[in-house]
């Protein structure tokens, strides 16, 4: 521990390798590790809890009411406006390097009209994701970002950027871990979110479906399991170049995405 702290002041940041539970990745963040790599961002353990909180109950809703086909931005602005910490972080989020506003962005209106339907669906679905995990897990949300953004990048490249998949594949990486994020099976939190998408239910549920080669690709390529993930792009269309630099394309807006 001290040495992590003696190197502090050089903006250093350590690696922790082979974090395969929960109780290690706390450990090595309690440290003062900042990069992690291991099983557990893969396949993290998750459990049943009681219940949740109705703090937890009331973001699980609004992730469900955002992926109804056809949401009110009104209604998203009203139940937003209620919470001061969802406020606060979709200000931050919309006034981050990532989005480049030439000027600052101060009402919870003004950014919903900017971010429009899609880009909204997205975005507070991560926020509300974030709520529920009470930041306990930010290696886990960066990991489902980086996740989502490869997924986008990958679908446009297949499909363009005026078809409804890149936007699915990106619901679909940042789906991936919310089990792990609020810490629930799979199927427990599909049911309370009665997400729509039924591709993105089959890959992440079931295992099977249209878009488990993107799923199986994503956790390959994290893995290292880099001929595999060659492999998979391949077979989807994407040659191997382009999938490493969509890869590092990710990292790198993912960074930005959680820069002040």
């Amino acid at each position: 521990m001290q040495e992590l702290i003696r190197y502090a002041p050089r903006n250093i940041r350590f690696l922790a390798e082979k974090i395969e539970t929960h109780a290690a990745y706390n450990r090595a963040r309690d440290m003062g590790f900042s990069q992690f790599q291991g099983f557990f961002f893969n396949k993290p353990e998750t459990f049943k809890s009681d219940e949740l909180t109705p703090l937890h109950v009331n973001y699980i809703n609004l992730i469900r009411y955002l992926n109804q086909p056809d949401f009110m931005m009104d209604e998203v602005e009203r139940i937003i406006k209620q919470d001061v910490a969802m406020t606060y972080k979709l200000l931050r989020l919309v006034n981050s390097v990532a989005f480049g506003m030439r000027y600052r962005i101060n009402s919870v209106h003004r950014a919903l009209v900017i971010l429009g339907q899609e880009e909204t669906r997205k975005w507070v679905t991560l926020l509300s994701m974030m709520s529920v995990s009470d930041n306990q897990n930010e290696e886990l949300l960066h990991q489902s970002l980086i996740r989502a953004k490869f997924g986008e990048n990958l679908g446009k490249r297949i499909y363009g950027d005026f078809d409804d998949n890149p936007d699915s594949l990106f619901m679909l990486g940042l789906f991936s871990l919310i089990d792990a994020i609020v810490r629930r099976p799979f199927y427990d939190i599909f049911l309370q979110i009665d997400i729509v998408d039924q591709k993105i239910l089959d890959a992440l549920v079931y295992g099977k479906g249209d878009y488990i080669p993107y799923l199986n690709m994503m956790i390959a390529y994290e893995r290292g399991k880099i001929e595999e993930a060659i492999t998979i792009a391949e077979w989807l269309g994407v040659p191997s170049e382009e999938l490493a630099e969509d890869y590092q394309d990710a990292i790198s807006w993912c960074i930005r995405v959680f820069e002040e």
